[in-house]
């Protein structure tokens, strides 16, 4: 399974979307400051999550970015598939037709299988919601208010 610096930014995106109150837009240039990760970059990283349906966009004055269902069904599996294409996760391991070419042959498709595997059990379940839920433990751990309009980005924890 290949999980990119693509799906490790969209991850972190998806959760303070998902920490946001219910029905509370992100602006994508609040997030992109909050992280420190170029706005240029999530443009790119929400087109794929927006066409699965696991954002929304809205838009005007206080418009951004919601989720497209409840965080609670989004696991990081799905992120990670919508994001890095599933053949991408399974061409290395012979389980998608003309993948690799030395599937026949490969010494060490059984190990990557196996790490294949015990990827999928983790991230098949755990929840946006779980990810949105932790972080919000964090920050009230940390006595760090979380606002994606205050906050600059080399004061934010989440920049580093």
């Amino acid at each position: 399974m290949r999980i990119t610096t693509k799906s490790k930014y969209g991850m972190r995106m998806i959760v303070q979307i998902a920490a946001q109150p219910e029905g509370k837009a992100a602006p994508l240039k609040a997030i992109a400051r909050k992280l420190n990760i170029s706005e240029k970059y999530l443009e790119q990283i929400v087109i794929p999550l927006t066409k699965a349906g696991y954002l929304k966009s809205l838009r005007g004055a206080s418009g951004g970015y919601v989720m497209g269902m409840p965080a609670q069904q989004l696991t990081a599996q799905m992120v990670i598939t919508a994001l890095e294409g599933e053949d991408t996760q399974r061409a290395c391991i012979g389980e998608v037709p003309g993948g690799c070419p030395r599937v026949n042959i490969c010494s060490v498709i059984d190990l990557w299988k196996q790490i294949n595997k015990a990827i999928l059990s983790v991230t098949e379940n755990v929840t946006i919601a779980d990810l949105a839920e932790e972080y919000q433990k964090k920050c009230e751990f940390l006595d760090i208010i979380d606002s994606l309009e205050a906050i600059q980005p080399e004061e934010s924890p989440c920049a580093r």
